[in-house]
This record gives C-alpha cells, sequence and structure tokens, in this order.
C-alpha cells in the first residue's frame, strides 16, 4: 500500500497569500463601463408624436380538438390512463386533480 501523505509537501500546497493574484501582476485592466440606457426604436418616425405609433393587431384563433375550463389556474399536467386512454387526468396550480373521460 502506498502512502499518499509521503507524496505532497507542505511546501506545495500555497497559502492564501500565494494562491491570490497580484495586482502588478495583472494582464489587463477593465476600465468600468457605467449602464447606458437603451436606444429607443430607429424605426419609429422622429417627427410622428409619442403614442401615435399603432400596435398591429394579433388575432388568435383556437383551433383545439377538445378544451377543460374547470381549472382556476394553470394546468401544468395532463395524462391519460394507459387502458382506458379516453381517461383523463389533469392536474394545475389551484391544487385541483380532475379525472375525466373524453368520451
Amino acid at each position: 500500500m502506498v502512502d499518499s501523505s509521503s507524496n505532497h509537501d507542505a511546501d506545495d500546497v500555497p497559502s492564501d497569500d500565494e494562491a491570490l493574484l497580484d495586482p502588478s501582476e495583472a494582464a489587463e485592466i477593465v476600465p468600468d463601463d457605467p449602464d447606458h440606457p437603451m436606444d429607443s426604436d430607429d424605426n419609429e418616425d422622429p417627427e410622428e408624436p409619442d403614442g401615435a405609433h399603432e400596435q398591429e393587431e394579433i388575432q388568435l384563433q383556437n383551433d383545439s380538438l377538445a378544451h377543460f375550463d374547470h381549472h382556476t389556474d394553470s394546468i401544468f399536467c395532463i395524462a391519460n390512463h394507459p387502458l382506458t386512454p379516453t381517461t383523463i387526468a389533469t392536474g394545475g396550480g389551484d391544487d385541483t386533480t380532475y379525472i375525466f373521460s373524453a368520451d
């Protein structure tokens, strides 16, 4: 059996002071760069008054085959029974589980 303590001398382990980098040994000093406010959108017309830019309206369409709206918070889990695929369980952020048949 080999004694692992004989492989390391006390001189090989750096002290806390030796482990830190001396500022004079630093290769590069990066100056502080204060935060600057972000530029506004460059596509805006400078002659257009604030708030006059019209927002594009997005049309959403629900094309789902089924829905379940008994939860009062987000649904986090949906699973169907392995032997009866029409039996479905849901669990949500409202701390409620619903089990129902999709027939």
